[in-house]
């Protein structure tokens, strides 16, 4: 799906950047053997850097940064008083 809406040139950037079948099986592995596993494990290129920026931002500051839309707040809805206008 993400690669249905990503461009040619985003799609072989992730490629050139995704990590190889090897690094996700050690990241498999030492979360797997330990009796006292992790409850992150940081694997990919900058995926510390921007682990650090999202600890470091508010969230809808990192979505911004990070170039995610915006998410829409849902309103309450009005009250209404006795004679049916708004306070």
């Amino acid at each position: 799906m993400a690669e249905a809406t990503a461009g040619p040139a985003e799609t072989l950037r992730a490629r050139a950047t995704a990590p190889g079948p090897g690094a996700v099986v050690t990241a498999i592995q030492q979360a797997v053997e330990p009796v006292w596993p992790e409850t992150c494990y940081v694997m990919g290129l900058h995926s510390e850097a921007l682990l650090e920026i999202n600890r470091s931002l508010p969230d809808r500051e990192f979505d911004v940064w990070a170039g995610r839309p915006p998410i829409r707040m849902i309103e309450p809805p009005l009250t209404l008083n006795k004679t049916g206008a708004n306070p």
